[in-house]
C-alpha cells in the first residue's frame, strides 16, 4: 500500500513541476517580436522545423531539420553558415543557400515549426525527435511541395 501511495505522490508532483516550469519559461527573447523566426516561440527546445528558401524568381526549396537545443540557437548557427564560406558544408541548407547566391539569386529563408518532441533519454528504445523528423521528411517528399 505504501508503494502505491508513493508512486501516486510522485506522479502528482511531477505533473505539478511540469506545469510550474511551463508557466515560468520564456518562449521568446527577440528584441523585435515581429521578427521572431518562430512567431514568438523561438526559445522552444526539441523542435522539428522546416526552412523554406525562396528566390526572387519565386523558386522554393525545402529543408527539414531538428534541434534538441532551443530553436534560436539552431537558427543562429544556420545564419552563420549562410554568411561564412568555411561553414558552407555544415548543412544541406547552407550548401543550397550559398549555391543560389553563386548563381546570382538572392535567397530568403522562412522558418516553420512543424512538430515538437521529446529528446532521447538513456534507456529509451528510440529518439522521439529523430523519428518525428524522419516522418516529416517522408511526408514532405510524398507531397512534393517544392
Amino acid at each position: 500500500m505504501e508503494q502505491i501511495i508513493k508512486a501516486q505522490t510522485k506522479k502528482v508532483l511531477e505533473k505539478h513541476r511540469e506545469q510550474e516550469l511551463q508557466t515560468n519559461v520564456r518562449l521568446c527573447n527577440c528584441r523585435k517580436k515581429e521578427l521572431c523566426p518562430l512567431e514568438g516561440e523561438c526559445l522552444t527546445p526539441s523542435v522539428v522545423y522546416e526552412a523554406i528558401l525562396t528566390t526572387e524568381a519565386n523558386k522554393k526549396f525545402s529543408y527539414i531539420g531538428v534541434t534538441e537545443d532551443t530553436f534560436k540557437k539552431r537558427w543562429s548557427n544556420h545564419k552563420s553558415s549562410f554568411k561564412k564560406e568555411k561553414y558552407r558544408t555544415s548543412t544541406k541548407l547552407s550548401e543550397k543557400n550559398l549555391g543560389l547566391k553563386e548563381e546570382q539569386h538572392r535567397p530568403y529563408a522562412n522558418m516553420e515549426d512543424l512538430k515538437r518532441g521529446r529528446p532521447y533519454s538513456g534507456g529509451a528504445r528510440y529518439c522521439d525527435l529523430c523519428t518525428t523528423e524522419k516522418v516529416a521528411i517522408l511526408r514532405r517528399s510524398s507531397e512534393q511541395k517544392y
